[in-house]
């Protein structure tokens, strides 16, 4: 174990402190964008795992009871997701697809 005084955090490898209240909707979304913007200066490991990163915020707020979504949001955001998923499921994932589809979500989920 390390201590605060020999290693700061680093948050590339150390878990995120433990809050006792959910990170807001507008703290996550952020989050991914923040991902997003990085996807394209990373290897192709470094890439499929930020992918993963992203679809799992994206996946967690769409199934979160306080999201409150039209039946029309509903669809554009389960087909993004499906073809989020399928992009970071390739051998190669076309980010630029992969990065639009994101934000496809993310605009709906911050007007949500």
């Amino acid at each position: 174990m390390k201590s605060l005084s020999q290693n700061p955090f680093d948050p590339a490898t150390d878990p995120p402190p433990r809050r006792d209240t959910p990170m807001p909707l507008s703290e996550r979304i952020g989050i991914a964008r923040q991902v997003l913007t990085s996807l394209t200066e990373a290897t192709r490991s470094g890439q499929r795992h930020l992918m993963c990163r992203v679809l799992d915020i994206l996946q967690s707020d769409v199934i979160r009871p306080t999201v409150r979504l039209t039946h029309p949001q509903v669809d554009a955001v389960m087909a993004a997701v499906t073809e989020l998923q399928h992009e970071a499921a390739r051998a190669a994932p076309d980010i630029a697809l992969f990065c639009a589809r994101a934000r496809v979500v993310i605009d709906i989920l911050s007007n949500a």
